[in-house]
């Protein structure tokens, strides 16, 4: 009698089902999906191996529209936009931001078809709805640790405050918890970065 595999296939006469050949099966398998990739790839170039797909969500979190900001000593800088309505710029230059005017970067140029054409900014270091802003260092520093170190901890506490609240107004009769891999140091004293 020969192996079976866990695939059923169905006979054409009288249309029963019956267990497919082990050593058939992957193999037609085989050739099946790589014919169906090839196929799918040339009709609509919608498959991706795992390579292409790992270098397509690089991508996605890497700009590459805009030119490498240039540096300046003492400071951090950054392309901001000039139409953000969740980030304006009037937000920005209230954390210590300053626009970037274009003889502080003499050795900087962009392509003139994509420099902002407004009066508003025409002094300013632009590119397209995009503008070029400066921090300084210390100032940075201290928004990184803010915004992403100190804001991300007090909302850990608060968190773990609101369970401690739950648990004790139920007792015993608590909603139960479960606390994963990831959130067992939730609340844990951590040091800061000493560079963001």
């Amino acid at each position: 009698m020969a192996k079976t595999s866990g695939i059923a296939v169905r006979d054409a006469e009288d249309n029963s089902m019956r267990a497919a050949p082990a050593a058939a099966a992957p193999k037609a398998r085989s050739r099946r999906g790589k014919q169906a990739d090839s196929d799918a790839r040339t009709s609509d170039g919608t498959v991706m191996t795992p390579a292409e797909r790992r270098a397509m969500l690089r991508a996605e979190w890497t700009q590459s529209a805009l030119p490498n900001a240039p540096d300046i000593p003492g400071f951090h800088t950054c392309w901001l936009s000039t139409n953000s309505s969740y980030d304006p710029l009037h937000k920005r230059l209230k954390l210590g931001y300053q626009l970037v005017r274009r003889d502080e970067v003499k050795h900087f140029s962009i392509d003139p078809n994509l420099v902002n054409k407004s009066k508003d900014y025409q002094e300013y270091v632009t590119c397209v709805e995009m503008i070029l802003a400066k921090i300084d260092l210390d100032t940075y520093h201290e928004v990184m640790q803010m915004f992403h170190h100190d804001m991300p901890l007090e909302q850990e506490a608060s968190i773990r405050r609101q369970q401690e609240t739950v648990e004790e107004q139920h007792g015993m009769n608590a909603p139960v918890t479960e606390i994963g891999d990831g959130t067992v140091n939730v609340v844990q004293k951590r040091r800061a970065p000493k560079v963001w």
